[in-house]
């Protein structure tokens, strides 16, 4: 493998400043190259794959990694094209081919049944309770809820019970709200 790169990199020639390669664009960014380029050519599938990449272009995640590819680092512009290398000289291939995918499910957003069965009564219970809070009136509540917090002074409100904690008959209702019929408990 080292006699053959090292009979390639022999044979190309360079000319230029450096860091100047033409108009030659990133395969990737489609912006010049400027500074080192990166050239891989090569037969892939019975295609030739020929990739020229800028400094930042070969340093990112892009498409070109899917292959085995061997880039050439050249700080000037080449007189002639990169030869194609024959990657069944560095990489041993197999009678396989194709993918190998590992399939992961996002749960995320999956209805888990066990769990419903297991809060269940507690999820009847809290949709009980929402039924029973008037309808339009969320926006009181919300005013009468932040002022009854903003009172708890600077405690940390991730560790307030409301239980326990809130004394839910200092929130002032308006006169003919609906709000001050509901009981203390939907309240909390």
């Amino acid at each position: 493998m080292d006699k053959v790169l090292t009979k390639l990199i022999l044979n190309i020639e360079v000319e230029g400043e450096i860091g100047n390669h033409g108009e030659l664009k990133s395969s990737l960014s489609s912006k010049l190259i400027t500074g080192p380029r990166y050239a891989a050519v090569a037969k892939i599938n019975n295609d030739m794959i020929n990739v020229d990449l800028s400094e930042s272009d070969i340093f990112q995640t892009n498409k070109f990694d899917v292959n085995p590819l061997i880039y050439f680092r050249l700080t000037k512009q080449s007189k002639q094209a990169i030869p194609a290398l024959d990657l069944k000289v560095a990489y041993t291939t197999t009678n396989k081919w194709g993918y190998e995918l590992e399939v992961i499910p996002d749960t995320s957003y999956m209805v888990n049944d066990k769990l419903l069965n297991l809060f269940k009564d507690e999820f009847k219970e809290l949709c009980d309770t929402l039924s029973k809070f008037p309808a339009n009136c969320e926006r009181e509540f919300i005013v009468e809820f932040n002022k009854l917090l903003n009172s708890m002074g600077d405690k940390d409100h991730n560790s307030i019970d409301p239980k326990t904690e809130f004394d839910v008959t200092q929130m002032k209702f308006a006169e003919k709200s609906p709000l001050k019929k509901i009981s203390d408990t939907v309240k909390r």
